[in-house]
């Protein structure tokens, strides 16, 4: 009788020892609640306003809210720039650029695989951002961290002709989407983004020209003409004088300036200034045209030399994304002038000198004569 019931007991007690033998079951995974802020990087706001050929960084924070939820070991972030972009850098991914590829081992998107390393691909639009160990042990608080950070930089791409019309408003967003190894319970704070907005810019010319050749004690005339080729308007134009290179630079004296130029030019007296003009606002398809007139000095230099005029720059508020016409470059070729005095107190020409003998001797002749 009491064998009989020690085995009954056994019998019932049979699933416990199994569950013992085998273990008890794991525990559940906790689903892990990522969430990400993207901003830039500048100012920490949402936007960033481009020139052409301007770039921003933006950031973004990824965010598992305790300690208590699954640490995940591997965090994914997507990356979608806007067509008229290009992506410039990514930092704080793993770096894929020690990854060997090949037609059998691909790249993670937005990279390309280049002599056998993958390299970002810069037409592509989407890129993978991968984090291994996002979220490392911090000894000194004896806990796993909540967050992890990286940043993508994108370029505004500079228009190869100018558009009919001024650009505005926005030109697309850069998004993020974050992803991990581990189930999130809740996708909608998994996503970011940043609208990208169009500066305005205008694309200023300088044209020009000066005489070939000069020579001392006589002038030297500079005519320039500012045009706005667009596409948008131009605020606070100004035109700037440059240092001329020559061995008569520091003998040039600014004599007049004309049209809008003659204000910030003035003639004189008193003694005329050479200094930068601001000339206001320039529409598309305006010009500003001026001439300025310099004297050369005959007393100081008494050798032939070239004068550069690095001429004119000019500029405006508006970014300029061709600076290759925004100088005005003369040069011309001074000669020396020759004997006496002149009205300037140099040398004056033997011309001068012969004609004045002539008319002296001939009169000192008729003299005689009467």
């Amino acid at each position: 009788m009491a064998f009989t019931s020690f085995k009954s007991r056994m019998i019932s007690a049979a699933p416990l020892l199994v569950l013992l033998l085998v273990g008890l079951p794991a525990r559940a995974a906790s689903p892990t609640d990522l969430s990400v802020t993207f901003v830039n990087d500048a100012d920490g706001t949402t936007t960033a306003s481009l020139d052409p050929g301007g770039s921003a960084t933006f950031d973004a924070t990824v965010t598992r809210p305790t300690n208590t939820q699954d640490r995940p070991l591997l965090v994914t972030l997507e990356y979608t720039i806007p067509a008229d972009s290009t992506i410039g850098s990514l930092s704080g991914c793993d770096d894929e650029s020690t990854v060997s590829c090949d037609s059998t081992n691909p790249c993670i998107t937005g990279y390309t695989c280049t002599s056998g390393t993958c390299a970002l691909d810069a037409t592509a639009s989407t890129f993978v951002c991968n984090i291994t160990n996002p979220f490392p042990y911090n000894a000194a608080n004896d806990v796993f961290g909540t967050t992890v950070e990286a940043s993508i930089s994108v370029t505004r791409n500079t228009p190869e002709t100018i558009p009919d019309a001024c650009p505005t408003g926005t030109f697309g967003d850069v998004t993020v989407d974050v992803s991990s190894d581990t189930t999130d319970p809740n996708l909608a704070n998994n996503t970011g983004s940043v609208s990208l907005v169009y500066n305005p810019w205008a694309d200023l010319s300088i044209t020009g020209s000066a005489p070939a050749s000069a020579s001392q004690g006589g002038t030297i005339e500079v005519d320039g003409t500012v045009t706005n080729l667009g596409p948008c308007t131009a605020t606070n134009v100004i035109v700037s004088p440059e240092t001329a290179d020559g061995a008569g630079v520091n003998l040039l004296t600014l004599q007049s300036g004309t049209n809008a130029l003659a204000s910030c030019f003035p003639a004189g007296p008193p003694a005329p200034t050479d200094g930068d003009c601001n000339v206001g606002t320039l529409d598309v398809g305006s010009s500003l045209s001026f001439s300025k007139i310099y004297s050369l000095d005959s007393v100081n230099v008494q050798v032939d030399y070239t004068l550069r005029m690095s001429g004119f720059t000019v500029s405006a508020d508006q970014a300029d994304p061709n600076s290759a016409n925004n100088t005005l470059d003369t040069v011309t070729r001074v000669s020396q002038s020759s004997g006496g005095c002149n009205a300037t107190g140099g040398a004056a020409s033997w011309p001068v000198l012969g004609v004045a003998l002539f008319w002296f001797l001939r009169r000192t002749r008729k003299a005689r004569a009467a």
